[in-house]
C-alpha cells in the first residue's frame, strides 16, 4: 500500500506554488507597467530637443524600476515647460501621473495629487 501525502501538506505545497506563480505574474505586470510609463514619458519628450531633454531621454531609458521614473517626473516637467510652456506641461504631467496608479504605494500618489 502506497503512502499518500497528508492533506495539510498538499495544501501547503499549493500555497507556495501559487505564491511563486503570483510573484512571477506580478513581475511581468510590473515590467509591462514600467514600459508603458516609460514609453509615455519618452513620447511626451519627443518634441523637446534641448541638452536637458537629451540627458533626460537617457535617464528615462536607463530607469530600471517604476520608482526611478516617478522621481524623473519633475525633470520631465521642467523640460516640457521650457518647450511648451508651464500650463501645457502640467496638463501632460497630470496624465502621466495617472499611469503610476497601481504601480506605486498609494501614499506616494496621494502626496502628488494633494500638491
Amino acid at each position: 500500500m502506497g503512502r499518500s501525502v497528508p492533506r495539510w501538506l498538499h495544501s501547503v505545497q499549493e500555497l507556495f506554488t501559487g505564491f511563486g506563480q503570483g510573484a512571477t505574474q506580478r513581475k511581468v505586470n510590473d515590467a509591462q507597467h514600467l514600459e508603458t510609463i516609460r514609453a509615455s514619458m519618452l513620447s511626451t519628450l519627443a518634441n523637446a530637443s534641448t541638452r536637458q531633454s537629451q540627458w533626460l531621454h537617457k535617464r528615462l531609458r536607463d530607469a530600471r524600476e517604476v520608482q526611478d521614473l516617478w522621481y524623473l517626473r519633475s525633470d520631465l516637467l521642467q523640460a516640457l515647460a521650457s518647450v511648451e510652456g508651464e500650463q501645457k506641461a502640467r496638463q501632460r504631467m497630470t496624465y502621466i501621473t495617472t499611469l503610476f496608479d497601481g504601480a506605486l504605494p498609494p501614499a506616494m500618489l496621494r502626496r502628488s495629487i494633494e500638491k
